[in-house]
């Protein structure tokens, strides 16, 4: 039986396999941009997966994070890769680790971890940066909330950014798109 985590870590390789092309002009720009990488999380670990020829291969160690991956997003550069984990699953409440981490990307893909990891107040549903690559925003279920984090010039993960009024994030904040 194909269960949920089977058909997520299906889905992810078959965008990647679409996002790298299988040849041509378009196909090279693409893989440049992707650094040739896909990933995918089964729990706390994330496996790259990798193309060779016309066969995806999926790296044989993970890397291991805090807790559970909940989302990840890529810098604008290419160079960054972010992660936010969590130990709670869908029950409110019974989380209390929360975590955003940073890794550096290199030449083939592959991350590399870096800085220190920053811890969230609630689990963290969606994350995205800016288009400057300037900041890391994490949508929040439980409370309904986002968070926001300076990303330092390294690509690391820096200091919260404390809001001055309340934001309405809805009664289930889950997306934050910037325009």
């Amino acid at each position: 039986m194909l269960d949920r985590r089977r058909f997520n870590a299906l889905l992810a390789g078959a965008a990647g396999w679409v996002a790298l092309g299988r040849s041509g002009t378009g196909a090279a720009f693409a893989q440049e941009r992707a650094r040739g990488a896909v990933y995918a999380a089964v729990g706390a670990r994330l496996y790259r997966i990798r193309r060779d020829g016309d066969t995806l291969v999926r790296e044989p160690r993970p890397l291991v994070l805090p807790e559970q991956v909940h989302e990840a997003w890529q810098h604008p550069s290419g160079r960054y890769f972010y992660v936010a984990s969590s130990d709670q699953r869908t029950t409110p409440g019974n989380g209390r680790h929360h975590y955003l981490n940073a890794f550096r990307v290199d030449s083939s893909g592959g991350l590399q971890p870096f800085g220190n990891a920053a811890e969230l107040p609630h689990r963290p549903i969606y994350i995205t940066v800016d288009q400057r690559g300037e900041y890391v925003l994490s949508a929040h279920s439980f409370p309904s909330s986002i968070t926001v984090h300076r990303l330092n010039a390294d690509g690391s993960i820096g200091d919260r950014v404390e809001q001055r009024a309340s934001l309405d994030a809805g009664f289930y904040a889950h997306a934050i798109y910037l325009m």
